[in-house]
Order: C-alpha cells, then structure tokens, then sequence
C-alpha cells in the first residue's frame, strides 16, 4: 500500500476554488427571486380580484339594500291598499244592503200601487152604481110629476157627483198605473243594481285577497332579502378579510424577493472576488520529503520530530476561509 505525497498538495485534496463552485449558489436565489416574483405577482393579482370582488359585493349589497327598501315600501303601500279595499268593502257592503232596502221598498210600493189601483176600482164601481141609482131616482121623480121634481133635481146632482167620482178615480187610476209601472222599471233597476253590488263586493273581496297576499310576499320578500344582505355583507367582510391577507402575503412576497436580491448581488460580489485570486502554496522542501517506499510508521519512529502537516495558503482566505479549512485533512497511511 503506498504512502501519500507528503509536504505538497496532492490530487484530489487540493481544496476547491471559487471557480470550482457550480453555479447553484447563484441558481438558488435566483430561483427563490424568480419564485418570489411570481408568487407576489399572483398574490397583486388576487388581491386585485380581491378588492373587484368586494367593490362588486359592496354594489351587490347596496343594490339590495335598494331593492330591501323597495319591497319594504311595497308592502307597506300593499298594507295601505288592503286597508282601503276592506274599507270601501265596507262601505259596499252596506250600499248592497241600502240597495237591497231598496229594492224591497220598490216591491212593497208597488203592493200599495196594486191595493191603490183595487181600490180605486172599487170606487168606480161605486160611482158607476150611484150612477145608476140616481138615474133610476130620476126616472122615479119624473112619474112622480109636481112632488117628485125636487127629489129629481137631487138626482141629478147625485149622478153627476158620481160621474166626476167615476172620471176622478179613472184619472187616479191611470196615475197609479203609470206609477206602478215606473215602480216596476225602478225595482228591476234596484235588483240590477243589487247584482252589480254583490259582483261588485265580491270583486273587492277577491281584490282584497290578493293585495293580502301581495302584502304577505312582500314582507317575506323583505325578510329574504335582508337575510340576503346579512349573507353578503358577511361575504363581504370574508373578502376584505382575505384581501388583507393576500396584500400581507404580497407584501412578505415581495420582501422575500427584496432578500433573494440581495442575496444574489452579494454572492455576485462574492464570485467576482473569488475569481480573481488563484491559490497559492508555500514552498516545500523536497529533501525532507520522505521516500515513497519507507514506512511512514518507522519514520515517525526513528525520528523524535513530528511529521510536519501540510499547509495550503491562499489569497482569498479572508473570505473563504472557513470552506478550505475544512477540506485540509492529515492523511496516514498505516
């Protein structure tokens, strides 16, 4: 087994210079800049769909906010006209039971018209047998000569009293007819009238119904609606939220990228430094070097001097001193 190379640098523990570096350590903040860019990138573009979102949730919630307090206003003009419907359904009601009133005073008017009329008939014929009585008086007063002439002037005025009677109750019974017939006009008007109220009240009554159930939607409209805008306004709040987030998450993204920067110019600095300094060694006497084929063991037996360890100098040791340390190692091959 040979012995290594002693008191010079030998092949393969000779430690690596800047230049020997692969290009990772610029690689990595590169990446993590590029990376960090992209991610503050995403993160400027949600929180711009972020702050649009919530600018359109807050139109969203305004507008419903508008329309909350149009179907509030509906409901209460809905309310307002299911009062004045049942009122002037009230008020129909009654005119149908003023009408109905009517329509009975008609009939019982023309009853009476009726009764009048009889009557008046059985005054005619009242008149008329008067009539005949007195013709028949003086018929009587005239056989009777000079003693019945009185009684005959008595029955003339009696039979003409009876034809005026008789004229006179014609003439009231021709009036009643025509009352009785406009009675009769007046009373199919009436129930006509009473139809039209009744078709009437229960228009109002199917009018009311439905303004009741426009009312009844609109309040439940209005309570949907505000449900709505508790659920968008918490949405809303979950997207300012979130837009906070995401401006935070830009901002430590762009910080992130700030660091990856300089981190990267600092190595630049670093691998400029580096390159322009090779390494150098101290001269090493070669007539202390011991012979390849001796045993180092024997050597270090023989000799009261210890082996001298190798020593690498280099220019750049201020700066990457550390990293070359590490790699001078004493080999002994036993």
């Amino acid at each position: 087994m040979g012995s290594p190379c002693w008191g010079a640098p030998q092949q393969g523990l000779m430690p690596p210079t800047s230049s020997e570096f692969p290009d990772v350590r610029l690689q990595y903040p590169e990446s993590v800049r590029t990376s960090s860019r992209e991610i503050s990138d995403v993160a400027e573009e949600q929180s711009k769909r972020s702050e649009e979102q919530a600018t359109m949730l807050e139109e969203s919630a305004a507008a419903i906010e508008e329309l909350n307090t149009s179907v509030q206003k509906t409901a209460g003009l809905a309310a307002d006209a299911n009062e004045h419907i049942a009122e002037n359904k009230k008020l129909a009601a009654a005119g149908g039971e003023v009408v109905n009133r009517t329509v009975k005073a008609m009939h019982d008017i023309e009853e009476s018209s009726e009764q009048i009329t009889a009557i008046i008939g059985v005054i005619d014929d009242i008149a008329f047998q008067t009539n005949l009585l007195a013709l028949n008086a003086g018929v009587e007063a005239a056989r009777a000569g000079e003693s019945g002439r009185g009684f005959a002037v008595v029955a003339s005025e009696v039979r003409a009293l009876a034809q005026r009677a008789s004229s006179s109750a014609n003439e009231i019974k021709e009036l009643i007819l025509r009352s009785s017939g406009h009675v009769t006009d007046g009373s199919e008007l009436a129930n006509q009238a009473g139809a039209a109220l009744s078709e009437i009240i229960d228009g109002v009554n199917h009018l009311s119904d439905l303004v009741s159930n426009i009312a009844t939607g609109s309040r439940e409209q209005a309570i949907n609606l505000a449900e709505i805008k508790e659920s968008v306004t918490s949405l809303d709040k979950v997207t300012q939220q979130n837009a906070v987030v995401i401006e935070e998450s830009s901002s430590a993204s762009r910080s992130l990228s700030n660091e990856a920067e300089r981190m990267s110019n600092a190595l630049r600095r670093f691998s400029v430094d580096d390159s322009t300094s090779e390494p150098t060694t101290d001269k090493v006497r070669t007539d202390d070097r011991p012979n390849e084929r001796d045993d180092p063991i024997a050597i270090a037996t023989t000799t009261n001097e210890p082996i001298a360890e190798p020593t690498l100098v280099f220019a750049s040791q201020a700066k990457i001193g550390r990293m070359e340390a590490s790699n001078q190692e004493d080999w002994h091959d036993f």
